[in-house]
């Protein structure tokens, strides 16, 4: 049987792509808040307009990566977000003050954005075959359901 090499690859790639983005999101923040606090002298609510403009912008352009995915395609929207993403980071390496901080919240909410969806769609259109793996571990509980409650009970698509 021949093996989708490029189909696994293209999974690996678009993992790694967005894992960075992702851990900046999540989990810079929340190392980092502290010790913006200390060096900028700001209260904690200075530290939360940070997390409301990173998942302001993920919100707004999770929206239009996909809408501009269709018009520019994958590679060009996740090389995008690869050149913001590094550019937000030296601006939050050397900032001096927490608006500052706030552009990096910016620019790491538009990268990730244009890293993560056109990554996923990548994966799913790399390996087709995978497309429903989560609906078949459910088949079992689903021939439970219809034999015990009568249910008919069927995912769409």
């Amino acid at each position: 049987m021949k093996r989708n090499t490029s189909g696994i690859l293209a999974v690996i790639g678009s993992s790694v792509a967005i894992f960075m983005p992702g851990a900046l999101t999540f989990g810079y923040p929340g190392v980092m808040g502290a010790y913006w606090q200390e060096t900028f002298h700001v209260g904690k609510s200075a530290i939360g307009n940070c997390l409301f403009f990173l998942l302001a912008m993920v919100g707004i352009f999770m929206f239009l990566a996909g809408k501009l995915q269709e018009r520019f395609g994958t590679r060009t929207l996740i090389r995008i977000g690869a050149v913001i993403c590094p550019v937000a980071v030296v601006i939050a390496a050397y900032a001096t003050n927490i608006y500052m901080i706030y552009c990096w919240a910016i620019l790491n909410g538009i990268a990730v954005s244009l890293i993560y969806i056109p990554g996923l769609d990548h994966r799913t259109k790399m390996v087709p075959s995978q497309k429903r793996t989560g609906f078949r571990h459910s088949q079992p509980v689903l021939r439970h359901f219809r034999r015990h409650h009568g249910a008919d009970l069927r995912f769409a698509g």
